[in-house]
């Protein structure tokens, strides 16, 4: 972390709390920060829920002793959530056993993806810190009706997607898993993947890589496989940045960004290392990965020059930060003029990139003989309901 005073700001000293492996100097100082009782909990919390991330900080305040200094009713909320996160995580653990059985017994291969791998890696090294909204499995297409057969004869039932509409197009390719699945009365939700990311950042991690790459957790019982490091953490970034526009909204999640610096120190690898040797297409997508590594860096790493940076990247990492801070302040009821017209201006750059999104992922297909379909989808998309409501 970088030597400097703590920013106070709440997606900013969220992300100080967060950081793993603080120096007992960076501890003393969040020690004298909560003492100062200038801290607004509420926002704080606020920002640790939109973000996924109250259980982890449960875990990262017991680990940093710290625990003890919140004001009593965060630690007893805190508490309460994390308990219930352990026991949802436990059951999500127990029922991708199950599958994993299944499919080691019928031969199928899997890849476990996003946060199913942390059950088998023990990334965080505490079964409640991560929150799971659902498991994802990488599975070779031929094989995916089996592992449906599977799900549904044991109580699962599939979750319709109305956003994932297949119209036997060329834009169809867009797509990369088929529709959820959940058991019945559990929180647990499957959904089996035949592609790695969505539309064209599929293309920088094709699944033949993938599988060619991954790693067998022989050391685990039921078998099965992860990706290789430098794969996970591209595929981390890649979904993190782009799959719900977060890029360019400036929505970038801190249970995404902990997560790569997790795996960035377990593996010990830079961004070069994540971003070599992969599909030509993968320059597109350079400036919001450089972007994600470089908040990653400043908000949770030692390094204090980031001289070699570009200034692009800087600037985003900045856009990024302002409009996380200045949308949580419009949740004050007594919100400054500042925060309200900063969320405008980016509100503003959001919307001029739109359309290009759109065509890189909505309207995504691949070859110059897609082109005629591809438009057919961005004007649908554009004059429906829908897709208002997502932007």
């Amino acid at each position: 972390m970088i030597n400097s005073p703590i920013n106070t700001q709440p997606y900013n000293l969220l992300a100080t709390f967060l950081a793993p492996d603080k120096t007992e100097q960076q501890i003393a100082e969040l020690q004298a920060l909560i003492g100062q009782d200038k801290i607004n909990w509420g926002l704080v919390l606020l920002q640790a829920n939109i973000d996924f991330c109250t259980p982890l900080w449960y875990v990262q305040l017991k680990m940093d002793n710290l625990f003890y200094l919140v004001p009593q009713d965060l630690q007893e909320y805190l508490t309460v959530i994390y308990d219930a996160n352990c026991e949802r995580n436990q059951l999500f653990r127990e029922e991708l056993e199950k599958v994993l059985i299944f499919c080691e017994a019928e031969q199928i291969q899997t890849i476990l993806l996003k946060g199913a791998a942390t059950f088998y890696d023990n990334l965080y090294g505490d079964d409640g810190a991560r929150v799971m909204k659902d498991l994802d499995l990488l599975i070779k297409p031929e094989q995916i009706d089996a592992v449906v057969g599977y799900l549904v004869a044991s109580d699962y039932q599939v979750i319709p997607d109305p956003g994932r509409t297949v119209e036997n197009k060329q834009t169809d390719l867009r797509h990369h898993h088929i529709d959820a699945y959940q058991k019945r009365g559990t929180p647990v939700v499957i959904e089996i993947h035949y592609n790695t990311l969505y539309a064209e950042t599929g293309q920088i991690l094709p699944p033949e890589d993938a599988w060619n790459r991954s790693i067998s957790c022989v050391d685990h019982y039921p078998l099965c496989n992860i990706l290789s490091p430098s794969d996970r953490l591209l595929h981390h970034a890649l979904h993190a940045t782009n799959s719900q526009r977060e890029f360019i909204q400036g929505n970038i999640f801190l249970l995404y960004l902990t997560e790569y610096q997790y795996l960035k120190k377990k593996n010990c690898l830079t961004f070069e290392d994540i971003t070599k040797g992969k599909n030509p297409i993968i320059r597109h997508y350079l400036t919001p990965l450089r972007t994600f590594d470089y908040l990653a860096q400043i908000l949770f790493s030692e390094i204090s020059s980031y001289a070699e940076v570009p200034l692009r990247t800087k600037l985003h990492g900045k856009r990024v930060l302002a409009w996380q801070n200045s949308s949580l302040a419009l949740h004050e009821e007594k919100h400054s003029l500042s925060a309200t017209l900063t969320n405008a201006l980016l509100q503003s750059y959001f919307l001029s990139q739109v359309p290009m999104w759109m065509w890189r992922n909505t309207c995504y297909a691949a070859g110059f003989s897609s082109i005629p379909d591809r438009i057919r989808m961005c004007i649908k998309k554009l004059f429906t309901t829908e897709s208002y409501k997502k932007i």
